[in-house]
């Protein structure tokens, strides 16, 4: 079994449209999936941050409905936030470099993104969240919120995205 099947068969709730444009280039570009239950931890890997705060398991469980909402800062959960924050100083600041990654995929994103916004009043496609007891966890499509931010418009501009909970 390719380390994709695996995935996708220890996340059979998680919908075809998440699963290919969240899970999928990380598995084939940048981290493997290296799991073999929903048992196994993400403690030591690079899943744990992007997961947290679920355990394979938790995730595995959740209910996933296509929604829209409008979003503000203070509903996601500090590590979104923080993630936000990021991506915007990266604009004038290298912040990858200290991972060993290339700062300027990420600037180059963002602004497509806002400009993307600007032209559409959207954003380019369904972003992938999931509800936690901290807050909204944003799973795929930090860019695209980010750009909402650094625009000023978030909260203004609904937020097509698949839900979590």
């Amino acid at each position: 079994m390719t380390p994709i099947e695996r995935a996708k068969s220890m996340l059979p709730k998680m919908p075809s449209e998440v699963f290919d444009t969240f899970l999928v280039p990380l598995i084939i570009n940048d981290i493997d999936w290296p799991f073999l239950s929903i048992y196994d931890s993400l403690n030591g890997t690079d899943w744990y941050r992007i997961l947290y705060p679920f355990s394979l398991s938790s995730l595995s469980k959740l209910k996933w409905k296509l929604s829209s909402f409008l979003l503000n800062k203070d509903i996601l959960c500090k590590g979104s936030q923080d993630d936000i924050d990021m991506v915007i100083l990266n604009k004038t600041t290298d912040v990858w470099a200290l991972i060993g990654r290339d700062s300027k995929p990420s600037r180059d994103s963002l602004a497509w993104h806002k400009k993307n916004i600007i032209t559409t009043g959207r954003l380019s496609a369904p972003v992938a969240v999931a509800v936690t007891p901290l807050g909204i966890k944003i799973l795929d499509g930090h860019h695209r919120i980010t750009a909402l931010f650094d625009l000023g418009v978030q909260g203004m501009v609904p937020i097509d995205a698949w839900i979590g909970e």
